[in-house]
């Protein structure tokens, strides 16, 4: 059965699916979206807690995070893991990631 979060996502997806434009739906077109900013912020944080609840107790962990990209899921990490090493080849992104949850 799918979890409140889970159904949340699908409808959110679902939107993005049928959306059509002459050169069709892209990555670019749904970073642009800022209509529901709240909202889907507030679906990327139920996400994140659900996703990152399905992984074994990290307490302890010292966690290696490949491609971590804007760090969507490393303040998380890191709030669970005994340190978190981040690594992506967008070196901005990880410097702002250090920057908001500092060395860990």
């Amino acid at each position: 059965m799918a979890t409140p979060a889970r159904k949340a996502m699908k409808q959110y997806w679902d939107k993005w699916a049928e959306y059509k434009t002459e050169s069709g739906t892209s990555f670019e077109m749904m970073l642009l979206e800022t209509s529901g900013y709240d909202y889907t912020k507030r679906l990327s944080d139920l996400d994140v807690k659900e996703m990152v609840s399905l992984l074994p107790d990290l307490q302890g962990v010292d966690l290696l995070e490949l491609g971590a990209g804007v760090g969507r899921f490393t303040g998380e990490l890191a709030s669970r893991a005994k340190t978190v090493h981040s690594t992506d080849f967008m070196q901005k992104f990880v410097d702002n990631k250090m920057a908001a949850n500092g060395p860990k």
